[in-house]
């Protein structure tokens, strides 16, 4: 009877630490998200300031706005 109980406390807190890095690696995946979401519009708006100082044109603008939205930035 005591080995049951004891097997399941066990079981009880390995399901905790389960949830626990379950619940870590999901705020971490959600930090790299945002992470990569704040480079993302940091690079289109310095893309933006270069179209406007008219150091490239519209074009080349629009084809690395793109090229920078498809990536895995």
């Amino acid at each position: 009877m005591a080995e049951n109980l004891a097997r399941m406390i066990e079981t009880e807190r390995q399901h905790r630490r389960d949830e626990d890095r379950v619940r870590g690696a999901q705020e971490a995946d959600s930090y790299v998200q945002t992470a990569r979401e704040q480079s993302r519009n940091a690079a289109e708006e310095e893309l933006e300031r270069l179209r406007v100082c008219g150091l490239i044109t519209e074009e080349e603008f629009e084809r690395r706005v793109k090229r920078l939205r498809s990536s895995d930035i």
